[in-house]
């Protein structure tokens, strides 16, 4: 990596979770919801965001996961499970789990890189826009840049895509804007703020590919599945048909899926909005990828009466 980039870094050291850990947690919500919530920050409230990064520099970073893009994502092992294939079956339909037919095994094991991962290659022949949600003082999308940056190198007709991070602190924006002014300045960089609940900023279906590496693990920890329908929902609106949304979560299928979708008001709008659900369990964690698909007549899916006026993205001044 290009030192400009990545000069004065600092990782605040944070205790590690790991896939038992969190089972173990989530097991005991589930049998307590009923009386009693465990304590939790409020992941949920911009105010504590806003909060907790006043505290921070410019060159912190907290790396939800802890999570090496160039260790454990660039190119990695995964499972699918027989019986998370069920959940999502059970879940959102049985014709969500296309491709993913395993015959009489219980798990196999699958090696993918991270642009197939994601859904893009930079072979298309036009720039597409990666975005990344509540994307807090983490390099990931520094490191995602870079990725496609060598990629071009080995081949010249490769087109590195837009790399847009996304958070609702307004002083996280400042922060990452003072420390990528240079890729900023450079367009090969935006940081913006919205809530990802509503992405007022992004156009209908303008996105090639939506990355999270903490939100909905965070909301998901806060019991926040209110949030995180909302952000389907308007992941799925700006989505582009047939592009992924992918997120990583320490929680299991069984808690995540099933509880998450338990909390939505309409759970056939929820499930209609995806033509593909997969969950890939890797070495430390699990990454969920949502498609989207058309609906029954063969369109992008229906659109919901605006609220108020969205501003069509462009490619945002910071």
């Amino acid at each position: 990596r290009p030192e400009r980039r990545t000069r004065g870094i600092k990782t605040v050291k944070h205790p590690d979770m790991s896939l038992y850990g969190r089972y173990l947690i989530d097991t005991l919500k589930r049998s307590i919801s009923s009386r009693l919530t465990l304590p939790v920050p409020p992941y949920g409230s911009a105010a504590y965001w806003e909060g907790v990064y006043s505290k921070l520099g410019v060159n912190d970073v907290y790396e939800w996961a802890d999570l090496d893009f160039r260790d454990d994502l660039r190119s990695f092992r995964y499972s699918l499970n027989k019986d998370h294939i069920r959940i999502i079956s059970d879940t959102y339909g049985e014709n969500k789990t296309a491709g993913q037919n395993m015959g009489n095994e219980e798990a196999v094991s699958r090696e993918d890189t991270f642009d197939n991962a994601i859904g893009v290659h930079g072979n298309s022949g036009k720039e597409e826009t990666i975005l990344f949600l509540g994307c807090g003082n983490s390099t990931l999308g520094e490191n995602v840049l870079q990725y496609y940056v060598d990629k071009r190198r080995k081949q010249p007709s490769i087109i590195v895509p837009k790399i847009v991070q996304c958070d609702i602190s307004a002083k996280l924006v400042t922060m990452m804007t003072e420390r990528y002014q240079p890729l900023i300045s450079s367009k090969e960089m935006s940081v913006v703020q919205d809530d990802a609940a509503s992405l007022t900023l992004f156009d209908d279906e303008s996105i090639d590919a939506v990355l999270d590496k903490g939100l909905m693990d965070a909301l998901f920890c806060a019991n926040q599945h209110n949030q995180m329908n909302l952000i389907l929902k308007s992941v799925n609106r700006s989505m582009k048909v047939g592009k992924a949304f992918s997120f990583f979560s320490f929680s299991r299928p069984e808690f995540l899926l099933q509880d998450t979708l338990t909390q939505a008001r309409d759970k056939s709008a929820v499930t209609n909005m995806w033509g593909h659900v997969e969950v890939r369990e890797l070495e430390r964690i699990f990454l969920y990828r949502f498609v989207k698909g058309r609906n029954e007549n063969g369109e992008s899916n229906p659109k919901e009466p605006q609220q108020r006026s969205r501003k069509k993205w462009r490619r945002p001044i910071s």
